[in-house]
Formats: structure tokens, sequence, C-alpha cells
């Protein structure tokens, strides 16, 4: 299945934060004023996956020297269950120039082993390199969380430079750099 990822327009962004809220918790998104204002960021993009006039998914990523970050990935709750999300995540990967790097929770908790278990089938390797990610919008405790890779056979060196850029990048802030290994 080669699924169609296109660039987004930007009357489609409504549409794509609507989904991006119903996927992620307040803490994990930003509010849609500063969301939006991300678009005229050079290195920040959002490649969408139409489907009869709707958005069904997307793949909200940033790109550095070296690698993406894939920041925000979501399908619709209409359309999970049914193997969209790997096909669109695999479109994603195989046009790919660079290593995808991305966040996942290092809770332990049900839904986060879930989400582990769907990127390590899909290809990617669980790193222990990790950091606390700052709150994007409401009163909400800190989330800790760990990188994920795709090719495994990234370099811990890209990894620690993926961690530097994503802090003072995507969040604005400078990383509080733990004693952690690939």
């Amino acid at each position: 299945m080669n699924l169609p990822l296109r660039p987004m327009q930007a009357h489609e962004f409504p549409a794509v934060y609507r989904l991006m809220q119903q996927a992620f918790p307040l803490q994990e998104h930003r509010c849609f004023s500063d969301a939006e204002a991300l678009l005229s960021k050079n290195e920040y993009g959002i490649l969408v996956y139409p489907e009869q006039g709707e958005i069904t998914g997307f793949v909200a990523h940033w790109k550095f020297p070296g690698f993406y970050f894939v920041e925000h990935f979501a399908v619709s709750q209409t359309a999970r269950g049914n193997g969209i999300g790997s096909h669109i995540m695999g479109a994603y990967l195989s046009q790919s120039a660079l290593p995808v790097i991305l966040e996942v929770e290092a809770t332990g908790s049900k839904i986060a082993q879930r989400r582990i278990g769907f990127y390590q089938r899909l290809g990617f390797a669980l790193s222990l390199v990790g950091y606390i990610q700052p709150c994007l919008q409401g009163d909400v405790s800190d989330i800790p969380l760990l990188l994920m890779h795709a090719p495994q056979n990234v370099s811990r060196e890209l990894l620690h430079q993926a961690q530097k850029c994503i802090f003072n990048t995507v969040y604005q802030k400078e990383p509080p750099f733990s004693n952690s290994s690939v």
C-alpha cells in the first residue's frame, strides 16, 4: 500500500489541529495560534494523508542537520486500528533521506508500552537518551520522554545532537541533560 503523503495546505491546518487535539493531551501540543505560527518556520512542516476529502492522518516534523524529528504523528479516531498509522509512518520513513527521531513516554504505562511496540514494529529502536519535555500549555507537570530512532544504527552522537536541537528549537529552552546513554 503506497499512501500519498503530501505537504499540508494552509487551509487544512484547522483540521490537522483538531486531530492533534484529539490525539494528544493538552500538555503535549501548543495552543492553536502557537501551533499555527510554526508553519512560518523553514525547518518545520506537516505532511497529511487525505482520504475522501478528510485529513485522516498527519506527520508534523522538523528537519535538522542530519535527521528529521517527528513532533506529532496522529491518525483520526475513526481510522485507527485498520493499519493506516503503520502505512502512513512507513510511507514517511520510505521518503525520508535522513534518520528519523521521535519521542515516546518513559512512564512504562500500558499506552506507552503499546506506542513503543508500534514504533519498534516499524523498525525504530528505543534509546536511553531522553529528557523531561516541558509542558506546552496548561498547568500540568512535565513529561519524561525517551528518543526512538530509525534506522536502528543511529550513533550516540546524533542522538545527543538531536536532544540539543529539539530543546533549543522545538521547545526553545536549554536542555536539562542527564547522564543518559544509548
